[in-house]
Parts: structure tokens; sequence; C-alpha cells
């Protein structure tokens, strides 16, 4: 799966969908914003969900399955 999405974002085709992910404040203060701008001028057909929280509530909903990825600092207990 990894490949294959590797492969859609290089070709800039068909990345559609959403995509909910998490980040730690610090994260969200610091580079979210230039993230966020640049996908959607990117994939103006993704749309993103992004949530901001602590470390552990990130790690608490990736393990529920409720996001796609999540971004946190230090090593995780999972």
């Amino acid at each position: 799966m990894a490949m294959t999405m590797r492969a859609s974002v290089g070709q800039r085709i068909g990345v559609s969908g959403c995509c909910a992910f998490d980040v730690g404040e610090l994260s969200a203060l610091a580079w979210l914003p230039h993230f966020v701008i640049h996908a959607r001028s990117e994939f103006p057909d993704l749309r993103l969900d992004p949530y901001v929280d602590i470390g552990a509530a990130l790690q608490e909903r990736m393990g529920r399955g409720e996001l796609d990825f999540a971004v946190i600092a230090g090593r995780s207990s999972r």
C-alpha cells in the first residue's frame, strides 16, 4: 500500500478522499499551517482532517484506527 500511495503522490494524480491525522501542539504551531497550504495546493481533491492533541491521546486514536497517521514527539509506547 505504501508503494501505491508513493506512486500516486509522485504522479500527482488520483489523490483524493480524506486523510485524518493528529499532531502535537508544537507541530501544529511550527509546521502544520505550511503543510496544509502545500497539500491543498498540490492535491486539491484530498481533504485533510488534522487534529491537535497531546501524545497519549494521539496514540489512543491511532490504536482505535481513527487516524491515517500521527506525528508525535519521542518514542511511542505502542
